[in-house]
């Protein structure tokens, strides 16, 4: 079983494996350039060119070129390492490029729904607008008891004769004459303090609602970073994929790397055999003639 190197000789192995860094000429970067696609790795296969969101065949070609050009490879087994490196960072892309559309779909449809008004914000609203609504039927009442019944119309007459017949049957004594000066006072009394109380209610609503309004607007704030991440089935979807791509592109990093410490290993184990074999023949012709040592 052959003697694994020492720590010493696997460090020295490892700092002769970089110097080699592909190479030097353009022609020679142009010509290594296309050796991934000859393996295999044709952007027909990877890049998509039609739906919705199409790839760039150039850019893909840009990338294989650049790897290629970075790793050097050396051989036809290297090549197809280099070509599944330039696949997953590829395919990698691709996923933050889906990241991206996700989250810009939901944050548009987000914009598009628009503010959410909350349920509290919501029935405050309702009392709001009913209180409202009382409160310009206080003012018109007061407005129109205010005027002589023989200048009203008929309808308006009627209405503010059914008010004061209201009116009357609450003074005390209860009174029927419409015309009484003291049936009208009281009506009046009754409309102003309904006119009050509808005021009153108007901005309390309004302050609650104010207040009602600010946590919607911090629940909004909240639902619109959540919608700034995809949803939770294509998160999750999307955290494997990447972490499968992850585990493929070290995995073949790690493949070209042990390969280059191998292949630089035996290349320092066959010049110490040379470096041997030529000690031994100096040995053995001291005289470098030919003839034997004395």
């Amino acid at each position: 079983m052959p003697e694994r190197p020492s720590e010493r000789k696997r460090i020295a192995n490892r700092q002769n494996a970089r110097k080699s860094t592909g190479p030097k000429t353009p022609a020679g970067k142009r010509r290594v350039a296309r050796n991934a696609l000859r393996h295999g790795l044709l952007a027909k296969e990877l890049v998509i060119e039609g739906g919705r969101a199409p790839e760039s065949a150039a850019e893909f070609a840009s990338l294989v070129n650049d790897v290629t050009a970075a790793m050097g490879p050396r051989d036809g087994i290297e090549r197809a390492l280099v070509g599944r490196i330039a696949a997953c960072l590829w395919r990698l892309q691709r996923a933050q490029r889906f990241e991206v559309g996700a989250i810009r779909s939901a944050a548009e449809q987000a914009e598009a729904e628009g503010p959410r008004a909350g349920p509290m914000t919501q029935r405050i609203g309702a009392e709001l607008e009913h209180l409202q609504a009382a409160s310009a039927f206080a003012r018109r009442q007061i407005g129109l008891l205010r005027h002589p019944l023989e200048k009203l119309g008929r309808t308006e007459r009627l209405e503010v004769e059914q008010w004061l017949r209201r009116a009357g049957a609450q003074c005390d004594p209860p009174r029927a004459d419409v015309t009484d000066p003291a049936v009208l006072e009281k009506a009046l009394t009754i409309a102003q303090a309904d006119l009050e109380h509808a005021e009153r209610g108007v901005e309390e609503c309004m302050s609650r609602r104010a207040e009602a309004m600010a946590a919607d607007a911090e629940s909004e704030s909240r639902r619109a970073w959540q919608a700034c991440l995809p949803s939770e089935r294509k998160l999750f979807r999307l955290i494997r994929y990447e972490s499968m791509l992850d585990r493929q592109l070290h995995r073949a990093l790690s493949e070209f790397r042990r390969r280059r410490e191998r292949m630089a290993e035996g290349g320092i184990g066959r010049q110490v055999l040379g470096n041997a074999m030529r000690a031994a023949g100096a040995e053995g012709d001291p005289a470098g003639d030919g003839s034997p040592p004395l």
